[in-house]
């Protein structure tokens, strides 16, 4: 059985920054590759990408609990604050194809990847 990959993209939090996890343009490039992609509504308006430029290079705009609920992977410009920004949650130690032993996440990869299940 083949399941569909959702990748959730956050707003950023912190006061004055514009700076986006996912441009309009990877959401088309995901979705071409078979990736439903999830926006939270108001990600990128300061940086000047509006709900209907995500939802015209075919991501989905959702409010931010629900993204965090139905999304396998939740990317954020940085580190999630707190378990309530992104609600980070172990990866459930999935193998590498070819390499043995489970894949881990580092610093670097959670500072993308909040979340994994």
């Amino acid at each position: 059985m083949v399941t569909t990959v959702i990748a959730g993209a956050v707003r950023e939090r912190r006061p004055g920054k514009r700076r986006v996890a996912l441009v309009p343009e990877a959401n088309s490039r995901l979705g071409a590759a078979g990736i439903h992609v999830l926006v939270e509504e108001g990600t990128g308006v300061a940086a000047g990408f509006s709900d209907e430029d995500r939802e015209s290079a075919g991501a989905e705009v959702v409010p931010g609990a629900n993204l965090v609920e139905r999304a396998h992977i939740v990317l954020c410009v940085g580190p999630a604050r707190s378990r309530r920004d992104a609600r980070p949650a172990p990866p459930a130690e999935p193998s590498r194809p070819g390499r043995g032993g489970p894949v881990r996440a580092s610093s670097r990869t959670a500072s993308t990847c909040c979340r994994a299940r």
